[in-house]
């Protein structure tokens, strides 16, 4: 093997155990992106602009995507933040795309949820369509390149912003993440 091979081939996540550059970190997850999710054939950017410019919106909808909301470190670490969100202000989806369990953090969180979706099984494209139904106005996606992740549902665009947070420690290298 080549090192130049060998860097195609490692994943983001392992390289970012092995090199603090973050030029070489963005070059490998911007190859990922290209190679291994590209670009869908629907998008939904069409539908933001006059969701965001709407003078009536009530309360903000936020989303949070994840394979981890249960006895997880990602489960462990957010199950308070969706608990502290002003509800008078802000109205919390969940949408949850891990292995089917029942268990302590799993109930908390659904608990502190105004709703949770479970997109487990559920198509990209179905997916892509019930967060662009729900309205949601930004999307907080949980995984990045970890396991479990909806990255090419993601790349359709369901939000007008869509965040990398928390489970993914860099740059996912694509166009469909606004911030991290």
């Amino acid at each position: 093997l080549t090192k130049e091979l060998l860097l195609k081939g490692i994943s983001s996540l392992s390289l970012a155990a092995h090199t603090d550059d973050p030029m070489l970190q963005l070059a490998n997850a911007a190859h990922y992106s290209k190679h291994n999710i590209g670009r869908p054939k629907k998008t939904y950017e069409h539908t933001h602009r006059r969701h965001l410019q709407s003078p009536d919106r009530g309360r903000r909808k936020i989303g949070y995507l994840s394979s981890d909301l249960r006895e997880h470190a990602i489960g462990y670490l957010t199950s308070e933040v969706y608990e502290l969100h002003d509800r008078s202000k802000v109205e919390v989806y969940l949408y949850y795309c891990g292995h089917e369990v029942s268990d302590s953090v799993q109930a908390r969180i659904k608990s502190a949820a105004d709703h949770w979706i479970d997109l487990t099984g559920v198509s990209d494209e179905q997916a892509a369509e019930r967060i662009v139904a729900d309205g949601i106005e930004i999307l907080i996606d949980l995984n990045g390149y970890t396991h479990g992740a909806r990255t090419k549902m993601l790349a359709m665009r369901p939000a007008p912003i869509i965040v990398n947070w928390l489970g993914f420690p860099g740059s996912l290298g694509n166009p469909s993440h606004h911030y991290i």
